[in-house]
């Protein structure tokens, strides 16, 4: 349970100060317990934001099912995210070839209505040029509920 504090997960707060403490009193050069101490920070910041991270999974868990557990038949659930370029060309290229690519970006919406039942749609938009940030998933968005108000009149609301 997450709801207050969660005895397991502040262990790790625990956890680094007994480590920083117990390397105090060691007899280390002091380039070594610099770079020590910077790795340390570092793991406690990655660890952080991972704790994080897993909470936001949990209430956004949470959230969709209570959304998909409540639609009306007058609204919308949409979830959406960019898509990873087109497949490699070439049957082998390297990481950075294949990372690196520039070119057609696709977002792809997925958009659930209920009637009798949750209906599910997926709108891809392709950019051959466009930038993948809030301008264009702007206009996207835009596009797809115009395209959603034409395509079912009832819709009212929509959840994103």
């Amino acid at each position: 349970s997450h709801d207050g504090i969660c005895e397991k997960c502040s262990m790790v707060d625990t956890l680094v100060d007994l480590v920083r403490r117990e390397v105090m009193k060691l007899q280390i050069p002091g380039t070594i317990l610099e770079e020590f101490n910077y790795n340390l920070d570092s793991a406690e910041s990655n660890v952080l934001d991972w704790k994080k991270r897993l909470l936001r999974t949990i209430h956004q868990d949470f959230a969709k099912k209570n959304i998909l557990d409540n639609l009306a038949s007058n609204q919308a659930f949409i979830i959406c995210d960019w898509a990873m370029k087109f497949l490699p060309f070439q049957f082998r290229e390297t990481q950075t070839e294949f990372f690196g690519k520039r070119g057609i970006s696709w977002h792809v919406s997925c958009v659930i209505t209920r009637s009798d039942e949750l209906e599910l749609q997926c709108y891809i938009h392709i950019l051959e040029n466009g930038s993948q940030g809030w301008y264009s998933v702007a206009n996207i968005l835009t596009n797809l509920l115009v395209h959603l108000k034409e395509s079912k009149p009832e819709l009212e609301y929509a959840f994103s």
